[in-house]
């Protein structure tokens, strides 16, 4: 590695140069500073300005086998993207959580809300046995020991747009709805990706 003599110590060449870096940063040490201080905020905003494309349709290459498979799944199944909100300790038929889909459904961001007794009322109408219901909520939107249940709220196009508006307009209506922090979790490509 270093450039020494066989005695181990540095030689000459290295030795001169090291003392110009010395010379250099003892001379012009406040110059330095003072680029670094002022460009700093330019930096940052430039830095902040920056988008983050981080859509799965942006990295896969346009025509790829991946991508058609990918495609191929969205027009079958459907691409939507949501945010799931975990409400502890309430009950399906707690009258505030279907006030806080309702509000998140008047947003821009947000599309459509599907609460417990939503998914409920969806299966009924499909003609699913009572049972069958209770089974298949638990799980998806009620947790498996019944303490925490479910809010899915489908992002609209102005929210897919722009995600990390859309999960604040979700926490906004949190606070509204004046559900506690420690009582909300909050999950989705959304949440992630802001």
């Amino acid at each position: 590695g270093f450039d020494t003599r066989s005695d181990g110590f540095p030689s000459a060449r290295l030795t001169a140069a090291l003392c110009m870096n010395s010379r250099f940063y003892h001379n012009h040490a406040r110059t330095v500073l003072l680029g670094i201080v002022v460009t700093l905020p330019l930096l940052f905003w430039e830095g902040e300005s920056i988008t983050c494309d981080n859509d799965i349709e942006a990295w896969l290459p346009q025509n790829s086998p991946v991508r058609a498979s990918y495609e191929e799944f969205k027009q079958e199944f459907g691409g939507e993207e949501f945010v799931m909100i975990g409400l502890e300790g309430r009950a399906v038929d707690d009258p505030l959580v279907e006030a806080l889909a309702a509000r998140l459904e008047q947003t821009p961001h947000i599309r459509m809300c599907l609460t417990p007794a939503r998914f409920t009322a969806l299966m009924q109408q499909q003609a699913v046995p009572q049972e069958q219901i209770s089974e298949r909520i638990r799980g998806l939107s009620i947790s498996r020991d019944g303490g925490m249940i479910g809010v899915v709220a489908l992002l609209s196009e102005q929210g897919l747009a722009d995600r990390a508006a859309a999960v604040r307009v979700v926490r906004e209506q949190l606070d509204y709805c004046q559900f506690l922090q420690d009582e909300v979790l909050l999950a989705g490509v959304p949440v992630v990706v802001t």
